[in-house]
């Protein structure tokens, strides 16, 4: 069984009973409709500060818990009172828009602009099941701080706030843009010139990675001509042994004999040609004595 709290703008709280998750937003205010006794009530509901206002989605695509609170705000026709405390919380209430890398966008609504960075990172963890994620919070120029509000960084109503990673060039690829940006006032200019750093940049990333696809190439290249090398020699030698093979042995080439062969060779030569067969005249006198 899943249960959600229903809370109205007059702080009544009640439980509705589901199936399960997997029911849609449009089941949810059918109940509401039956148990505040309304025809077709014009209202609006948000959970973990964000608004349900799609009725074709499921819960579970809004990524609700069981036992979750659920807000049940009204929308007033005519203007609100001037006294009425529902009516000026509804007033203060702040809708910020979160974009994450993928460019997608999130609407969070708070209570004011008074509420910290912390706070707002426990409801972006809580529905992006991103708590394990680390990333920093870019809104009008600046990584914004745990410790620190919304108002202090400037963050009015329907304002964006983007979601970098946490390494330190990221956060300055997100920008937070005015929707009339003035080149003459100093942020518009502190913002071009971050973008200005930021493309140099990564013309400079991609002549470093231009050079390195290069020198691989050529590495490549030197490898692929000392094979192709050491096909042709395999290749040559394959090709003359297949040549000598099919010679006559009349023209095949003695092989190669070696020094100490030689040598042999002559000394037995020398031995056999005896000193009868020599001529006089080529026989050496015979060696003095010495004294």
């Amino acid at each position: 069984m899943f249960e959600l709290w229903i809370r109205s703008i007059k702080s009544d709280m009640f439980t509705i009973q589901l199936e399960s998750d997997e029911v849609k937003v449009s089941e949810v205010r059918r109940l509401v409709n039956e148990h505040l006794k309304l025809v077709d009530g014009d209202f609006y509901m948000t959970c973990q500060c964000r608004s349900l206002s799609d009725d074709e989605k499921t819960l579970a695509e809004y990524n609700i818990k069981n036992y979750a609170r659920v807000d049940v705000m009204f929308r007033m026709r005519g203007g609100p009172g001037y006294n009425c405390p529902g009516c000026e919380k509804s007033r203060r209430i702040v809708a910020v828009h979160i974009q994450d890398s993928t460019g997608s966008r999130h609407e969070f609504q708070l209570e004011n602009n008074d509420v910290t960075i912390s706070c707002l990172r426990e409801y972006i963890d809580s529905f992006l099941n991103s708590r394990h994620f680390r990333y920093r919070l870019v809104g009008n120029f600046g990584i914004m701080q745990n410790d620190r509000s919304l108002a202090s960084y400037g963050i009015q109503n329907r304002a964006y706030i983007y979601i970098n990673s946490a390494t330190p060039e990221s956060a300055y690829e997100t920008m937070f843009v005015s929707p009339e940006p003035n080149p003459d006032t100093p942020t518009d200019q502190a913002i071009e010139g971050a973008r200005r750093v930021i493309r140099r940049a990564y013309a400079e990333e991609c002549q470093e990675r231009s050079r390195e696809r290069e020198e691989n190439e050529r590495r490549l290249e030197r490898i692929h001509r000392r094979e192709n090398r050491r096909r042709e020699r395999e290749e040559n030698q394959r090709r003359m042994e297949e040549y000598v093979e099919e010679m006559p042995d009349e023209l095949i080439p003695p092989p190669k004999r070696s020094k100490d062969e030689d040598h042999e060779e002559s000394q037995q030569r020398m031995e056999d040609y005896s000193e009868d067969e020599m001529p006089d005249e080529l026989i050496p006198p015979p060696a003095k004595k010495s004294k």
